[in-house]
Order: structure tokens, then sequence, then C-alpha cells
């Protein structure tokens, strides 16, 4: 392999072709464009050393590589799978009260807008930088009108 690693992504487009049988059809089943794929499976074949399809008039035909890398590409997929679910969970399993301490001016002002869009976060509402290394501080000033509250 080159000094650039694995890349996931020309696995997933290996195992689209090698299911789909065809270039055309791996690219409609991960919403690719058509020229995206030759590409893929050209890079995986280099950064593997080894060709994986014979191209014929039936389509792409894998070869003994291919077929000998299937199962462990397959595991690699389950894997991915696994840990989209598992964030997904940890997302969704996130509840909680949260409490927001601020001035009565961005209490009536300020935050309305901005908390009408949130769903989960912890908040700290503060009219100075905070010095803590833990806190990920983001400026966001919106001032409005009165004409554009309406």
């Amino acid at each position: 392999m080159g000094k650039e690693g694995f890349d996931w992504t020309l696995a997933r487009s290996f195992l689209a072709v090698l299911d789909a049988g065809s270039l055309s059809a791996a690219a409609q089943r991960l919403h690719l464009q058509q020229p995206t794929l030759p590409r893929h499976v050209a890079a995986f074949e280099a950064q593997l050393g080894t060709p994986l399809f014979e191209r014929s008039g039936r389509g792409m035909v894998p070869t003994a590589a291919a077929q000998a890398i299937a199962a462990a590409a397959r595991r690699m997929e389950q894997g991915a799978a696994a840990l989209q679910q598992q964030l997904r969970r940890r997302r969704e399993a996130t509840r909680g009260t949260v409490r927001v301490t601020t001035s009565e001016v961005a209490a009536s002002w300020l935050l309305p807008p901005v908390l009408a869009s949130l769903r989960e976060a912890d908040i700290a509402v503060r009219m100075v930088r905070p010095a803590q290394a833990s806190l990920v501080a983001r400026e966001q000033v919106v001032l409005r009108t009165d004409d554009q509250r309406a």
C-alpha cells in the first residue's frame, strides 16, 4: 500500500461493483456519478497492487484476487455499519436538562431565536470569553430591529 494508507471509500466502491456486476449499477447503488466508480476501482487496484476485475461485455468479472479479499472487505463494511449504528444510538441516547444562565436582556432579545433552533446542548451564555480550556466558545451576534421581529 502507498504512504496514504488504506482508503475505505475505495473498498466500499469495490464491494458495490462486485455485488452489482457493473459500474453503472454500482454507481446507482452508491448514489455516485458513473465516472467515479472506474476511478475508485483503478485506485483500489493500484493501492493493492493487483487487478480486481476483468472488463467484459457482460460487465465487471471479479478476478481471483477480488474473490480472495471480498470477505475481508465485507467485514470492514459490517464494522463501518456497526460504528454508524453505535454513534447514532449514542446521539439519540443523549437526554437531560439544559439550564441557561444569562442576563435579562440576552434572555429576552437574543436567546429566543437561538434556543428555538437547538435540540440538545450544554450552554453557557457569557458576556466575556471564558477562560476554561475545556469550553468551546463561539461568537454569534444577531441583531434585529423592531421591524424584523414581526
